[in-house]
Parts: C-alpha cells; structure tokens; sequence
C-alpha cells in the first residue's frame, strides 16, 4: 500500500507543473491571440482596408451573408482563432499527451486550412459583388437588356470559381466539379451566344 500511495504522489507532483505550464502556455497564447486579433484590426482601419471594400460594394456582400461587422474585424478573428488553436496544441504538448497532441495537431492543420477557405470564400463573395455590381452599371450604361441577369451570371460565376479554390484547399479533388463547371459554363455560353 505503501508503495501505491507513492507512486501516486509522484504522479501528481509530475502532473500538476505540466497542468500549470498548460494553462499559462494557453493565457499566454489568449493574450497573444486578442492583441493581435486587435493589432490586425486596427492596421486594416487605419490603411483602409474598410473604406476600399465599402467602395466596392463587398461588405454589402459580407452582410447578405450574415457577417454585420467591419471586415477588418473578420480578418481579426480569423487570426484570433489561429492563433488559438495554436495555443492549445503547444499546451497539449506541454502536458505530453502525445496521443491527444497527434490528434490536436491534426485539427490545427484542418482548421487552418477551413480558416484559409473561409477567407477564400469571404474574399471571392466581396470580388463577386463587386464585379457584379461594375458589370451591371456597365450594362445599364450601355443599355442592354437583361443587366440583373448579367450581373447574377458574373456573381454566380466568381462563387463557383471561388468555391471550387475553397474546395481545392480543403483538400477535396476538384477535378471532376471542374470539368462539370466547365461543360456548364461552356453551354451556357453557347446558349448566351445563339
């Protein structure tokens, strides 16, 4: 009995500085992640990174989607919850559970790369509503029927691209949707020519 009670002791005091060096790799990390979260945030204020997209028309875009903020404030918590995942790895290895660390470091990877296709999709969702909306006043300018249904082609045609990169960086083959997108667009455009 003796013998167990030591071996459990020396199994907490091993535990418990890799419990506190966890939780202050994970504060350190937090802390690291909301200044730069903010940092990043400003920074993108400050070179008019806003005002550009306003002008363009792509945080209206941003906002059909459902995203009501700044989009400063999206590349924001984009880099906040990179930096966090991060976090939680290196304190997963702090606590040297090599099997749970292995599958940790796994979702770092996947998640970084969704974070990195949501950016993808985010960024083609303003470029598509902002090329949508120069082609249809171009198209008004020149008076040519059907403008809203030009401007809906050229939005449906960036998203598809842009989803098709997302897809791409998520590590899902895309060469069949691509040869699928390919004969679509290909017919609609004979259709358009006829």
């Amino acid at each position: 009995m003796p013998d167990a009670l030591n071996a459990s002791w020396i199994a907490v005091s091993e535990l418990v500085p890799r419990l506190l060096g966890a939780g202050l790799v994970l504060f350190a990390t937090f802390l690291v992640a909301r200044l730069l979260q903010r940092l990043s945030a400003r920074l993108l204020r400050r070179v008019g990174f806003d005002n550009v997209l306003e002008r363009t028309g792509s945080t209206s875009t941003l906002r059909r989607v459902g995203f009501a903020g700044a989009p400063s404030l999206l590349i924001g918590y984009v880099i906040f919850w990179g930096i966090l995942l991060a976090g939680a790895a290196a304190a997963l290895s702090v606590l040297g559970l090599s099997s749970l660390q292995e599958n940790i470091d796994l979702i770092v990877v996947l998640a970084g790369r969704a974070l990195l296709a949501v950016l993808i999709l985010a960024g083609g969702l303003a470029v598509a509503g902002w090329l949508s909306y120069l082609a249809g006043r171009e198209a008004e300018v020149a008076d040519l029927r059907g403008a809203d249904l030009f401007r809906r082609g050229i939005f449906a045609a960036v998203l598809v691209v842009t989803a098709l990169l997302a897809a791409a960086q998520l590590g899902i083959d895309i060469s069949l949707l691509v040869l699928l997108a390919t004969v679509f667009f290909g017919t609609v455009g004979l259709v358009v020519a006829l």
